[in-house]
């Protein structure tokens, strides 16, 4: 088997084929991978907050702690750029991080994007060009907004901006990154 494939947010879960195991459970993800040892596992994370992910992240943390699974390598897919996100993949040791907007993979787009993970970063590249003054406030259960923190937090960042500059290299050529309004730590 080539990879199982596990996502809290399927409205329907796929059926398997030859070479993907789909699952909405984080325990069957285990149980899955124990089992049929495959060459990979790739976990969604779909929400933008840290509390909807938790059931994600310790399924990471079960993965690498196991000594039956901790040599498969584990792949993320995130939604979207999220500094608060990556650091929690990278403490929970998630070998390789791929931004995947949109809707899940499909089987074929899946197996692609799985033979082409030797290639892949780890979350520490990401986190590198993420900017670090990004702030995230939750607004309600489900959602939260992401501000810059090197303006006191006063300026809302649009997905746009988000993707073009905070959660790339360019970041370092932002005026607010180069000259930050509050002193920040950067980490």
């Amino acid at each position: 088997m080539l990879a199982v494939y596990c996502e809290l947010a399927f409205d329907e879960v796929p059926a398997k084929d030859d070479e993907i195991r789909y699952t909405d459970s984080p325990l069957t993800c285990l149980s899955l991978t124990e089992v049929h040892r495959p060459e990979y596992v790739v976990i969604r994370f779909p929400y933008g907050t840290l509390d909807l992910n938790f059931k994600l992240f310790e399924l990471c943390g079960c993965l690498k702690r196991d000594a039956r699974t901790r040599a498969i390598p584990l792949l993320a897919l995130l939604s979207f750029p999220h500094r608060a996100l990556i650091e929690a993949l990278q403490e929970a040791e998630v070998d390789h991080l791929l931004f995947y907007p949109g809707d899940p993979p499909g089987s074929q787009a899946l197996t692609d994007l799985v033979k082409s993970l030797p290639g892949l970063p780890g979350p520490a590249r990401f986190r590198e060009s993420v900017c670090p003054y990004l702030d995230y406030e939750v607004f309600n259960t489900n959602n939260e907004i992401t501000l810059c923190g090197a303006y006191l937090d006063h300026l809302v960042i649009n997905p746009q901006r988000l993707q073009r500059f905070c959660s790339q290299d360019q970041h370092r050529e932002c005026s607010y990154f180069l000259k930050p309004k509050k002193p920040h730590e950067i980490v």
